[in-house]
């Protein structure tokens, strides 16, 4: 849940149409990301059971079974395929992408979306002109020291 490899599902408003509450992590209350599944069949975002293992307690937050990273599974193939339907908001939505893309081809367009492109081109510009205005000052302040 980009995609971006960070904690926690997908943010249920990047979707088109309203989830279905089974699909969303217990611990982020996101759509899951990367779904895995304790023994009594609770879905848990990948990363949101892992790190509530290590830093909580080894137990599944809905049943309080005991668990460990090895007890958990893959969900069933309905659920992944539910998922993998449903569609979402470009990552870079706000950067101006308009498209609306199956949950299963979000890491295939992102990496190939041309808004990504456009805002790295302005960082490195931004960072740039910084560049050359921090050298600009120094020089002011050298040639202010040299004449003075």
């Amino acid at each position: 849940m980009a995609r971006r490899r960070s904690f926690g599902g997908y943010e249920e408003e990047r979707f088109e149409n309203e989830v279905d509450s089974t699909l969303l992590c217990p611990i982020c209350r996101n759509v899951l990301k990367d779904a895995v599944q304790c023994p009594n069949e609770h879905y848990c975002c990948r990363s949101c059971i892992g790190k509530h293992l290590h830093e909580n307690s080894e137990t599944c937050p809905t049943c309080q079974h005991h668990l460990t990273e090895e007890t958990l599974s893959k969900p069933p193939r309905l659920l992944t395929n539910m998922l993998q339907n449903l569609k979402i908001r470009c990552d870079h939505a706000q950067r101006g992408c308009r498209e609306l893309i199956k949950l299963e081809f979000l890491d295939r367009h992102v990496k190939r979306c041309g808004h990504v492109a456009i805002h790295q081109h302005v960082v490195q510009t931004l960072a740039v002109l910084k560049l050359s205005t921090n050298t600009r000052k120094n020089d002011m302040r050298m040639n202010f020291v040299v004449s003075v």
